[in-house]
């Protein structure tokens, strides 16, 4: 296989039966030419004739119709994608606009495939085992998918923070195309031509020459590349704000001969940071990766936190604004928007129905009947339901929505797990309750907000009946939402939180622009540990926020490291104080009679448990009774979990 005599004369040898298959084929060709010229041909049925002429009309006429208005379609549904992510205030492109985004710069050679593939599948099976059928089905195969990763790797290339000005070009995308165009050309060439050449005399003498060809040719193509791209480079180079010394000699080598060699580094260096930065991006859409980098952010500031022992907390005003409870100015966008839309849906109908929606204590109920209230108009009520909400509370409720002879008749029930006991036969009242609303709120769209501590009682118990229309949880919120609830109550506080004191000493000639770069790493650092802290739940976020902020003797406001409290008391809490635990997390507010039925336990227990909680801090008084204390509520949470006194639904 080599270059050798013996090598040339096994490629002669080669080349000699190539020309015979290649002889044979050309002369059975002419034969059937000459047959069908002079009548001697077999007749062809008209039926066989219509039933490959007919498929292969439609088929021609489809691809004709569809090339005039798929790129319309696809252009027109891009741009609804575009208007979604601007109104959500996304900072990247959603997946759905980037799967259109590469649709639209493959659909052409995709539609020539099918189109090809449709008409290789039409043919009779004679025709297709045909050598000449298979060779061209395979040119066609290698230059069409060869458009199809070019133009796929130049849209990917253009990047997804295009966001809020769609259409924007880059101002190397034609060098690049060019580019991409140039190095596909050459794999398509060399690959094709080795597929051939193995299909018609083997992996032979011919195939080896051909592949060590395509091994050399990456010379001349890095080299042409490289020209081309000579000019790009040293320009990129060159707004780099702080140079490494061997950008600097990159730079310092744009003329002579040292160019070449400049040239070739940078351009190494440039793919090599621009390969990092792209496998960043794509980690950071993976859940592992983003909780690995908030415990390793985590342990970081926890080296950083001592010297901040003389700030004084938060100022009650300020603790007030931040507060789980307080809220919103305004709606913000998150993952509640899709229940909130579902729900808007349904109501919008005038069918009327029943409907649940659940999540944990912070996860936004109160915020989504709050919004759904205000968007529904005069027709909608809410209602705050307590241990004491009876009958009559509901249906007093039905008749002042249908009063308000609105277009959209909407009750919203707050803390409907109040209406529930946690004990044997405590669901007689909401039973009674629920089957009103069935019997004598036809067209009110009852909606029902529940905790997700009862949520699985209930849904155990009821099961074997369609209590609720649709049931409806919560999702976790993503750590970019995290961040704008943050940013939201701190502007309405007039809080201007200050990372400084988290910074690591930067190098010396460190500039304002590397210190604020600094500072804006553990800003987005912080956020995704509080994300991945509270397992994505926005009250236990603020909680947290507002717990790890302090005030220096000026009054500014300096961000610590994260302030959580010592759960080894709960830890060694009895069983019977983890019963009562759970019970005061499941009934809040809770009283001593109810927590002593749901427990079992006998009142002065209770009593001793509930006055121990105080003086520890994880209990507070609220509206007659006491609930888990916000500071505590995560621990409590995942104690419980851990010990199994919690179940998921």
């Amino acid at each position: 296989m080599g270059l050798l005599a013996a090598g040339l004369e096994q490629a002669l040898a080669e080349a000699k039966h190539l020309s015979l298959i290649l002889g044979y084929h050309r002369h059975i060709a002419n034969r059937w030419l000459t047959t069908v010229r002079s009548g001697d041909a077999a007749p062809v049925s008209p039926w066989a004739t219509a039933a490959f002429v007919v498929p292969l009309l439609g088929v021609l006429v489809v691809f004709v119709w569809g090339r005039k208005r798929i790129n319309a379609l696809l252009k027109l549904a891009e741009d609804r994608l575009a208007s979604a992510d601007r109104s959500l205030h996304r900072t990247t492109q959603s997946p759905a606009r980037q799967f259109l985004r590469v649709l639209r710069a493959t659909h052409r050679p995709l539609e020539w495939m099918v189109l090809f593939g449709v008409l290789y599948e039409l043919l009779p099976g004679g025709a297709r085992e045909l050598v000449e059928a298979q060779l061209l089905w395979s040119i066609v195969i290698w230059f069409l998918m060869g458009a199809v990763v070019v133009n796929t790797i130049n849209v990917l290339a253009e990047g997804r923070n295009d966001v809020l000005a769609s259409g924007t070009e880059d101002s190397v995308a034609g060098l690049r195309l060019r580019s991409l165009r140039f190095v596909g050309g050459t794999v398509v060439v060399f690959g094709l031509a080795l597929v051939l050449c193995a299909r018609l005399v083997g992996e032979g003498t011919i195939y080896s020459w051909v592949s060590a060809m395509a091994g050399l040719a990456t010379v001349p193509v890095f080299l042409v590349l490289e020209r081309w791209w000579r000019g790009t480079v040293f320009q990129r180079l060159d707004r780099v704000r702080k140079k490494s010394l061997i950008q600097t000699w990159i730079l310092a080598n744009r003329s002579g001969w040292q160019s070449f060699l400049a040239a070739m580094v940078g351009a190494l260096q440039l793919f090599a940071a621009g390969t990092l930065r792209i496998a960043r991006s794509w980690l950071s859409d993976f859940d592992l990766a983003r909780r690995v980098h908030a415990y390793l952010f985590k342990r970081e500031i926890e080296r950083l936190g001592g010297g901040l022992s003389q700030l004084a907390p938060l100022s009650p005003r300020l603790a007030e604004e931040l507060h789980p409870e307080r809220q919103p100015p305004s709606w913000i966008t998150c993952p509640a928007d899709d229940v909130r839309v579902a729900i808007e849906e349904r109501y919008a109908t005038g069918r009327g129905g029943v409907f649940a929606v659940h999540a944990p204590r912070g996860m936004g109920k109160s915020s989504l009947l709050g919004a759904l209230k205000e968007r529904a108009g005069a027709g909608a009520t809410l209602v705050e339901c307590t241990s004491k909400t009876s009958i009559d509370t509901i249906r007093r409720a039905a008749e002042r929505v249908n009063a308000a002879q609105a277009p959209h008749r909407v009750v919203l029930l707050d803390d409907a797990q109040t209406l529930i006991e946690a004990r044997i036969g405590g669901l007689t009242r909401f039973d009674e309750i629920i089957a009103w609303m069935r019997n004598g709120g036809e067209g009110v769209t009852w909606v029902l907000a529940v905790d997700a501590t009862l949520w699985p009682l209930l849904e155990r118990a009821r099961d074997s009946r369609p209590l609720f229309d649709e049931c409806h949880a919560l999702p976790p919120w993503h750590e970019t939402h995290i961040g704008e609830l943050l940013n939201q109550r701190c502007a309405r506080a007039g809080v201007t939180p200050n990372y400084a004191d988290l910074v690591e000493k930067l190098p010396a000639g460190a500039d304002e622009i590397e210190r604020q770069e600094a500072v804006e790493a553990k800003r987005a650092g912080y956020q995704r540990m509080l994300w991945d802290h509270v397992g994505g739940n926005p009250g236990l976020a603020l909680q947290a926020w507002r717990a790890s902020l302090a005030q220096d003797a000026t009054g500014q406001v300096r961000v610590r490291s994260l302030q959580t409290p010592d759960s080894s008391t709960l830890e060694a809490l009895p069983d019977a104080s983890l019963f009562v635990l759970r019970a005061v997390l499941q009934l809040e507010p809770a009283g001593v009679r109810a927590v002593a039925q749901a427990t079992r336990l006998r009142p002065e227990e209770v009593l001793v448990d509930f006055r121990f909680g105080k003086n520890q801090g994880y209990f507070e008084d609220v509206d007659g009774g006491i609930r888990v204390a916000w500071p505590w509520l995560g621990a409590v949470t995942r104690l419980l979990e851990r010990r199994r006194l919690l179940v998921g639904s």
